[in-house]
């Protein structure tokens, strides 16, 4: 517990130092680099350890997992594989090189270890079998959207609920209206949409940010109820800062934020663009916001931002609950894949089966999906020739014997 105190102070510190360097004008910052990066290189070489544990299962068992990231991809990574009951507690810090001696020490239980560094740290990891899962993933839809993707339930509920709430939308350059969006709908939004986990751009980065750009505001009653910004600085046009009023529950799920998505991109339709980006999400396959994203049409075109290095045990029943639970997507020589990893011999899945979970975790811009067995063996199935090239089925020992590094 003490760790874990000195931990959360010393976080206070360097966020005060990240406010007290961002004052800096940007001629003297230069000067600062060399001491700056030679900071945060020894941040990453020898970071804080962290263990997570699940809490509240009726079953009275518990996955603990080793984490070495910082507080947003920290608290991102615990609720995700974790759930939002769990405890955290800090080890101290270690050389990245010395991981195995902390797993000994402190981490005997843990089934999983997360590891977020620069690519060029990952030698300092070891020979060991490592996943890469990148940090984001960026996707893009076609505009206007195809008529499969406007058939589907999913969608068509979205837009019964804009014209049950009479929803509308207005486009604004008026600065007063931008300030109202951030402080009164961005901020309380993804503040209380992420908790620990949510990354806020600061006031004068977003102003920075909606200069030469557009605010789509979401009107009921004729008031601004939700919004997000418009980003034109680049080919393709993207969707930035989501934002609901009062970070307001009901009104999310009064459909304003699906209002903010389709009213967005028939505007941008409707000046003529064929294609816009749908901003950054999560690697794992459950996300919830990877998910609605994919209802969309949308279509993965690369990672951002590194990756996490995962290792996992999976030779104890714990591993083999963390693999069930956390489909996600990782990424090899470049090219993005998926995994999904289910209990027993795949040998035993049938075609609907195989339908289904290609239906419901596939992505457009995988290369594969890989159904992975966490039994003896994958042989002796035959994958329906519908999904035949987008989908590989194995057993856990072929699919970590492929993806080692």
């Amino acid at each position: 517990m003490a760790d874990s105190r000195q931990a959360r102070q010393n976080d206070k510190w360097r966020m005060l130092a990240k406010r007290l360097y961002g004052r800096i004008p940007p001629s003297w910052r230069r000067l600062l680099y060399p001491m700056v990066f030679c900071y945060w290189a020894y941040q990453e070489i020898r970071p804080q350890f962290w263990i997570g544990e699940s809490q509240g299962r009726d079953d009275g068992r518990g996955i603990s997992v080793l984490c070495v990231a910082g507080n947003w991809d920290r608290s991102f990574l615990f609720r995700q594989v974790l759930g939002e009951h769990h405890r955290q507690r800090c080890t101290g810090r270690a050389w990245l090189w010395n991981l195995s001696k902390v797993l000994t020490a402190q981490g005997q239980r843990c089934c999983a270890v997360f590891v977020r560094a620069r690519p060029g740290f990952r030698r300092f990891l070891g020979p060991q079998k490592w996943i890469n899962i990148p940090a984001w993933v960026v996707g893009e839809v076609d505009l206007p959207l195809p008529r499969h993707v406007l058939a589907s339930e999913n969608v068509k509920k979205d837009l019964r609920r804009i014209r049950k709430n009479a929803l509308t939308y207005e486009i604004s350059h008026d600065m007063r209206q931008f300030d109202d969006f951030y402080h009164r709908m961005h901020v309380p939004y993804i503040a209380g949409a992420h908790g620990d986990s949510a990354i806020v751009d600061s006031y004068d980065q977003a102003k920075r940010a909606f200069k030469g750009n557009e605010l789509l505001l979401v009107m009921a009653e004729g008031e601004p109820v939700a919004g997000g910004l418009i980003d034109y600085s680049e080919t393709v046009p993207r969707l930035v800062m989501a934002g609901v009023r009062d970070g307001s529950r009901e009104l999310v799920r009064a459909g304003v934020i699906g209002a903010r998505y389709h009213f967005t991109l028939r505007h941008l339709a409707s000046q003529g663009y064929t294609k816009a980006g749908l901003g950054k999400s999560r690697a794992f396959l459950q996300d919830g916001v990877l998910r609605y994203k994919k209802k969309l049409g949308m279509r993965l075109i690369r990672m951002a931002e590194g990756c996490f290095y995962l290792r996992v045990f999976d030779d104890t029943p714990a591993a083999g609950e963390f693999l069930r639970e956390n489909p996600l997507i990782f990424e090899r020589d470049g090219v993005l894949h998926g995994a999904v990893f289910v209990n027993g011999d795949v040998g035993q899945l049938s075609d609907a089966d195989i339908a289904q979970l290609d239906k419901r975790f596939f992505v457009e811009g995988l290369s594969r999906l890989w159904v992975v067995s966490l039994g003896e063996s994958s042989r002796g199935l035959t994958v329906p020739p519908g999904v035949a090239e987008r989908i590989t089925v194995c057993a856990a020992s072929e699919f970590f014997k492929w993806n080692s590094r």
